[in-house]
């Protein structure tokens, strides 16, 4: 099961996000928007997970959890990955993440090492998808949508619980299954 750990963003914050993102939509570049209900905030892919592995580290990660204090961030800028000239994905930034949530991303994936269990490992750049390009951007267009982007700010929200998501790809997307949630404290 191709499977993920996420936080998941408030309706209130995907509401401000619908506003800011509904004038960068007439731009028209050439993307393939995320769904508004599937934005997320991902702290660790898993990749291709069997579900008796899922079920063996549910216990260790709810206890992880339980011992990891929620805290509250914000979405605020944007930005791409990739290159001027090719851009791949257009993303929101997040602020105000504790320093220690590369320790807790790290204590979850390494409940997964038993079961050799192949994690992503390029460093986490907290972020949240808003598109991926399929094309090379008109330079002026792609510069106006990234103003728009600079000054954005959301509201502040608290995250106070861990998703493990099911991701199943399809033409029209991908579709995610809640899994299991771990509150944090």
């Amino acid at each position: 099961m191709r499977s993920f750990f996420a936080f998941e963003i408030p309706d209130v914050v995907k509401n401000e996000l619908e506003s800011l993102l509904k004038p960068i939509r007439q731009l028209f570049l050439p993307l393939r928007w995320v769904d508004i209900n599937n934005i997320h905030l991902t702290l660790l892919f898993l990749g291709d997970v069997e579900q008796k592995v899922i079920d063996l580290v549910k216990p260790k990660v709810e206890a992880i959890c339980l011992k990891t204090n929620s805290f509250n961030i914000v979405v605020e800028g944007g930005g791409f990955f990739g290159t001027g000239k090719q851009p791949k994905v257009l993303w929101a930034g997040i602020s105000g993440l504790p320093g220690d949530v590369d320790i807790f991303k790290n204590t979850i994936g390494k409940q997964f090492e038993p079961f050799k269990v192949k994690l992503e490992e390029r460093p986490f750049k907290p972020h949240l998808t808003l598109g991926r390009f399929k094309d090379r951007p008109d330079e002026k267009v792609f510069l106006k949508c990234l103003a728009e982007l600079k000054y954005f700010r959301s509201s502040a929200f608290n995250v106070n619980e861990l998703v493990l998501f099911k991701s199943d790809l399809s033409s029209k997307g991908a579709i995610y299954t809640k899994i299991f949630t771990c509150n944090l404290i």
